[in-house]
């Protein structure tokens, strides 16, 4: 819904389009023809991300683990799934399944191992979204997969006790050299998922945790308006950062902005990998996609 022109620089799109519905492997779909043919008709390749149902408002962890621990279960998720890609004439998926339980790493290893043979015999792309925590084989999925999707995000939030970054460049770089250097990822298969999104952090005297709602690019920019503040490099997160005081409150927001993505897009180049991927379309400022373009290497 938020695809609009042709932009430069840009090849794949991944519509959330799919989830797991239930642990027998079965599927729900979102598919949109209108915007599958208006990505075809902008040049673009169709990755659709399929999620393990976090989006559901009644999603339950034991549904993902059902499923992952029944070889014939995973079979049918796998036959749904590459049904679906076949019909819906797919280049790629993505697989971007979250929250679940730290026994079942292994099994997700296996789930990916089984999948990806199957559709790269169709000349489909497997990409498999990851990020830091103990119920992923990082290691071994970025074997098993065609790539893998750094979330390169989400550092703190709403959980966190303090106010920061959702994303220090130099945090990012750190893992980004994990991936290579401790799980052997080779960096061609590496895609860097970077935030279109920050944080407004809202810190009240007398408060022990601070408050925070998501802002996309956009309100970043009306936050230094309508306060008249100019943001100023934070070094240690190496982004724009900007705070306003007002009675007991204090504001403080780390910028998403074209200096943060020009710093991203020199991570990607410096290691060599295969490409950024931004989440989520309709929270950059126009701006950004003529920086990553421009910055990145060719």
């Amino acid at each position: 819904k938020t695809l609009g022109e042709k932009i430069d620089g840009v090849n794949v799109v991944s519509p959330t389009w799919y989830e797991l519905k239930n642990s027998s492997g079965e599927i729900n779909s979102k598919f949109s023809s209108e915007y599958y043919k208006k990505a075809k008709s902008n040049g673009y390749k169709i990755w659709p991300i399929v999620t393990n149902g976090i989006d559901s408002a009644n999603y339950m962890p034991a549904d993902t683990s059902s499923m992952l621990n029944s070889e014939q279960n995973r079979e049918q998720f796998i036959k749904n799934m590459l049904k679906i890609s076949k019909e819906n004439n797919l280049d790629g998926i993505n697989i971007d399944f979250e929250s679940m339980k730290e026994e079942d790493k292994l099994v997700y290893t296996q789930f990916i191992r089984e999948l990806t043979p199957v559709f790269r015999n169709e000349g489909i792309k497997v990409s498999v979204d990851m990020y830091f925590v103990n119920y992923i084989d990082r290691k071994g999925i970025g074997a098993a997969s065609d790539y893998v999707i750094l979330m390169g995000y989400d550092q703190r939030g709403g959980w966190s006790s303090e106010s920061g970054s959702i994303s220090e460049i130099s945090w990012v770089e750190k893992n980004i050299e994990s991936l290579i250097n401790s799980s052997n990822i080779p960096a061609e298969k590496i895609i860097l998922g970077v935030p279109f999104y920050t944080r407004l952090w809202t810190e009240k005297a007398g408060s022990n945790k601070p408050t925070t709602k998501v802002y996309d690019m956009n309100d970043c920019q009306d936050f230094l308006k309508t306060n008249k503040l100019t943001a100023s490099l934070d070094e240690k997160s190496g982004q724009n950062y900007a705070e306003y005081t007002k009675g007991s409150v204090t504001y403080k927001l780390w910028l998403e902005d074209v200096d943060s993505m020009k710093k991203r897009v020199e991570i990607v180049n410096k290691y060599n990998l295969h490409g950024i991927s931004g989440w989520q379309k309709g929270l950059e400022t126009d701006n950004v996609w003529k920086a990553i373009n421009d910055t990145i290497k060719k």
